[in-house]
């Protein structure tokens, strides 16, 4: 067996996480996954502490007595991978990092950059004694992906940052930024022009808080003499969220407990991120407070919402729920 990439956590990350990503309840989470028939993930925006999450969790089975050989860990974004173009080069590669049997704990980070990765995980599946763990900052790889490769066979964590957001230095900021940017938002289907992205970004960044629709972002974006179509804000808008940038909240109906799709408002997973790469938003304490509000509740409910007479004069309120929206 040959010796694996170095892993967890990313170096990149490594001065960034110390003392600052408790997720709480996850080690927990991943011990009672252990040996079920899924494939577990760990999701959420680039540098939130996903990798070092599996980091701990498989110290703490070091600790506990699992052999170090019963551990396989694949980062699949190492550029010493770049040279498998097919799935069968991927799954040929993995088996010369398995023992020759018994049971093996596979954790693999970022497997969204291998080809056919969906196959990829499907067949290592597929081997009973295998007992596979992933992080993915991709929403897509998981909701479009290998949710229906899988036909639902998987569970998954999603972690948020701190409602303060990522404790990081400037330039830590940018470069996580630039991650972002190249290697989640640009690598989503028909996303290639990083402008746009950016552009998007940054009326988002100074519209936290305020209503919005693709019609405004539209307009605010599209060059002198030249108009973006909706379509194409919504497929650059889809791609922020897919790679955690944002998250529209929606006005939620009582009535028909589904959310409302004509008013959404939108928010940033990560304050400290926005504000590195954007600076300051007009009127900014009151989009802080408010994107720390909507920050605070997301972390302990999947699903965060507006109430549904959302009044643009007053002070609006959130409302959670763990209902799964219909399709908006």
């Amino acid at each position: 067996m040959t010796k694996s990439p170095h892993l967890y956590p990313k170096p990149q990350y490594f001065g960034i996480l110390i003392g600052n990503m408790r997720h709480e309840g996850t080690s927990e989470w991943l011990s009672s996954m252990r040996g079920k028939r899924t494939v577990k993930i760990l999701s959420g925006i680039r540098g939130v502490g996903k990798s070092a999450a599996l980091a701990a969790w498989r110290d703490e089975l070091l600790f506990n007595g699992l052999p170090e050989e019963r551990i396989v860990c694949i980062d699949a974004e190492e550029p010493v991978l770049r040279h498998l173009v097919t799935a069968d080069d991927v799954l040929k590669y993995l088996s010369t990092q398995l023992p020759e049997s018994g049971p093996v704990i596979m954790l693999i980070d970022e497997p969204g950059s291998f080809p056919d990765y969906e196959k990829c995980i499907g067949e290592l599946l597929g081997q009973r004694r295998l007992d596979i763990y992933l992080t993915v900052s991709s929403r897509r790889l998981v909701t479009g992906g290998l949710s229906d490769y899988l036909r639902g066979a998987i569970a998954v964590r999603e972690l948020m940052p701190p409602p303060e957001g990522i404790s990081e230095t400037a330039s830590q900021s940018r470069a996580r930024w630039n991650e972002i940017m190249l290697r989640d938002v640009l690598s989503e289907p028909g996303i290639t022009d990083v402008n746009i992205a950016e552009s998007i970004a940054a009326f988002l960044a100074d519209a936290v808080g305020d209503p919005i629709s693709l019609r405004m972002i539209t307009a605010a974006i599209s060059p002198p003499g030249k108009r973006f179509s909706p379509n194409t804000a919504d497929a650059y808008l889809t791609a922020l969220e897919h790679s955690h940038v944002v998250e529209k909240c929606y006005r939620w109906s009582a009535d028909h407990e589904e959310p409302l799709n004509r008013r959404y408002r939108v928010f940033f997973t990560d304050p400290v991120l926005r504000l590195a790469r954007f600076g300051l938003a007009p009127d900014e304490d009151r989009r802080a407070a408010l994107n720390m509000r909507w920050l605070t509740l997301r972390r302990k409910s999947t699903y965060v919402y507006l109430p549904e007479d959302d009044d643009l004069d007053k002070p609006f309120e959130f409302i959670t729920s763990e209902k799964p929206p219909r399709a908006v």
